[in-house]
């Protein structure tokens, strides 16, 4: 976890291929990265910080202390209930 939230913070969230590619998380696939940065995060959705180089476990800890009506958990994690935004 330690790894791929530096690699995060130096090449950014989203860049898979990149993280791939820097060779620091030898046989990891998009797919595992992307959900271990949901997990970090503590939101389903990554769009919002894509491109964005920062510590996602920072932001976890503030996603993990929002309430209120807007605000659906499932396991964990904050998920959009609403539409998609145009």
């Amino acid at each position: 976890m330690q790894v791929l939230r530096l690699a995060l913070m130096k090449l950014g969230v989203g860049n898979w291929t990149g993280i791939i590619e820097s060779g620091c998380l030898p046989g990891k696939t998009t797919s595992q990265l992307n959900n271990q940065t949901q997990r970090m995060l503590g939101k389903q959705s990554t769009a919002e910080f894509a491109g964005l180089h920062m510590d996602v476990l920072k932001v976890g800890e503030l996603n993990s202390r929002l309430e209120g009506p807007g605000i659906t958990r499932k396991s964990g994690m904050i998920i959009n209930t609403g539409g998609t935004k145009p």
